[in-house]
């Protein structure tokens, strides 16, 4: 197994969540990518940003980030694009932990599930 896939599970773990066999992301069970850059179904758990839930409001912070990368992703936008305009968003909930680590690990693997790798990951 590769070092990366051994993070994103580990990622998962600690999300919660449950990977589905034979997918090529964890992130594949929450995200519906129709064809290459269009988000058909976002469902993806607040608990999958790791924000910081101690801090009132977690979750309303975490769908807010899906739903800015869904739209983001739906208008076109290059990957480039998409991950400027995510993390300007999440350095704008910094005091939930959205500019932290592993929400940035959660960004680069919604960019590879739906833009594919890039030499850029991680």
């Amino acid at each position: 197994m590769r070092q990366d896939e051994a993070e994103i599970r580990d990622i998962a773990k600690r999300a919660g969540l449950n990977e589905t066999g034979g997918g090529d992301s964890w992130l594949s069970q929450y995200v519906d990518v129709q064809h290459v850059a269009k988000v058909t179904r976002m469902h993806l758990p607040p608990e999958a940003w790791q924000l910081y839930e101690s801090q009132s409001g977690w979750k309303r912070v975490g769908g807010v980030l899906s739903n800015t990368f869904a739209k983001l992703v739906n208008k076109g936008l290059s990957r480039e694009e998409v991950s400027k305009g995510m993390n300007h968003i999440m350095d704008k909930y910094s005091e939930f932990g959205a500019s932290d680590t592993e929400p940035r690990y959660t960004l680069q693997d919604l960019l590879t599930l739906v833009f594919g790798p890039s030499d850029q990951d991680y």
